[in-house]
């Protein structure tokens, strides 16, 4: 979309490109400070937040994902964005600039979560300084992150090659309009994650309120009163689609228990992985190695790296056949247990991946860009774990939980199991690829053999 915009601008002088650059830089670094410093203060008051917490707000998502539904509709043709607000700026130029610094602002917002793998180190060194030197690391990456454009717009070699302005760009605008509405339907998603099915509804009910107060203000309406009355309906409506979304937060904020905890996640992984707690970290510890996952479902790397990598039948092939536990912990929402996870280790965002080996006091960890290659060297350096043991997890009182550990035992060359996902003993349980028989009597804390049948 900037360098759209680039092309609408061409024909104005150098100078006043290269302000563009610069004004949008100024938005985005601003931005990065901004969210900096509300990220240490809201740490110095004790709340446990990491890089990327404003999209742990259910609240926050569903409001971006009614503004790419606008962007999108804005794009399309469907309105413009308030050509009388917009007159209030001297001239063009003035207004250029005004949509330059939300660009940048935007961009920060919704895009500076998903840079975590290339400015991880970075961002968890920022919080254990100082705040001056914090806000500074910040703003320098501000700066990297607006880079690319600041340098087109100083280049004039580079803006020669643009394409002159003419209808095509009409044609671009209403292009761009998709990947606007699929960031909707991400945000949308990742909404419905944080809440439920209910109110990604309620979500949706709200987008399709805004399609309706869009077309409302594009009706062209020639008395006042009608205006007015006009204006009356399309504030309702903009009132309605936000406490569509803002009356959904404070079930969405509850930090759910370790028992109760879903794990978001899609493909053959998804199933198999235990939800994370240091308690169950603990306990799967002493059954062997453990891998942990710690992701988000608006964290875009974390989902390209789960389909790539973690969610392989390679890879899910080798966590059977080496009998490691695989344990995932789901950041969509705040989680305190998740952040102190992550601090733990330097990092202040997702995604992290700790392999556990038999008898180490700390994890090795994994690049944050993963393929399958590189988990399975990583898993191909551990030992096969002692054949058909399953260990049951016990809670304070010593009361079993053959729920809380997945099935993760190796398999015969020769079984028709399809290794590729580990069944979950659970009662409610409709898919069982081994049949077992346990031990009548179990001892509170001991492990028992299993008898696996093919």
């Amino acid at each position: 979309i900037k360098v759209l915009s680039l092309v609408e601008s061409s024909r104005e002088s150098g100078d006043s490109i290269r302000v563009h650059g610069l004004v949008y830089a100024a938005g985005v670094v601003l931005s990065f400070v901004l969210i900096a410093l509300l990220l240490i203060l809201l740490r110095l008051g004790g709340d446990a937040i990491g890089w990327g917490f404003q999209l742990q707000s259910p609240i926050v998502v569903g409001l971006l994902a009614y503004l790419f539904v606008l962007i999108g509709l804005n794009l399309m043709g469907a309105f413009e964005i308030g050509l009388s607000i917009m007159s209030i700026g001297s001239n063009a130029e003035a207004k250029g600039y005004t949509g330059s610094f939300a660009t940048g602002v935007l961009a920060t917002v919704v895009a500076a979560p998903c840079t975590a793998p290339f400015m991880g180190a970075a961002v968890g060194f920022a919080l254990t300084q100082s705040i001056a030197v914090a806000l500074t690391v910040f703003a320098a990456l501000g700066a990297g992150m607006a880079a690319p454009y600041v340098f087109l717009c100083f280049s004039p070699g580079l803006l020669a090659k643009l394409p002159a302005p003419g209808a095509w760009m009409n044609t671009c605008r209403q292009v761009l309009a998709f990947p606007m509405f699929g960031s909707a339907v991400w945000l949308l998603w990742v909404f419905g994650i944080q809440t439920s099915v209910t109110g990604m509804m309620q979500a949706l009910t709200g987008c399709l309120l805004l399609a309706l107060g869009v077309w409302l203000v594009a009706l062209r309406l020639e008395s006042t009163g009608s205006r007015i009355v006009r204006a009356l309906v399309v504030l309702a409506i903009g009132g309605g689609a936000v406490m569509l979304v803002w009356r959904q937060a404070p079930e969405a904020m509850v930090t759910p228990t370790p028992e109760s905890t879903s794990v978001a996640g899609s493909g053959a992984a998804a199933g198999s992985a235990i939800a994370y707690s240091p308690d169950t970290l603990a306990a799967a510890r002493e059954n062997g190695a453990v891998l942990v996952n710690f992701t988000a479902a608006w964290c875009i790397t974390c989902k390209v790296n789960e389909i790539n990598a973690l969610n392989t039948r390679a890879v899910q092939s080798a966590l059977a056949k080496k009998g490691i536990t695989y344990l995932k912990g789901d950041w969509t929402n705040e989680d305190p247990m998740i952040t102190a996870a992550l601090q733990a280790y330097g990092r202040s965002g997702v995604p992290l991946y700790l392999l556990y080996r038999p008898g180490a006091e700390r994890a090795e960890v994994l690049p944050q860009i993963l393929t399958q290659g590189i988990v399975l060297e990583a898993l191909d350096t551990l030992e096969v774990s002692s054949n058909g043991r399953l260990a049951l997890m016990t809670g304070s009182q010593g009361s079993r939980r053959a729920d809380a550990l997945p099935l993760i035992t190796s398999v015969p060359s020769s079984s028709t199991v399809d290794t590729s996902r580990s069944a979950i003993w659970s009662p409610s349980s409709s898919l069982i690829s081994v049949t077992v028989a346990l031990a009548v009597s179990v001892a509170p804390g001991k492990t028992c053999a299993v008898k696996r049948t093919p």
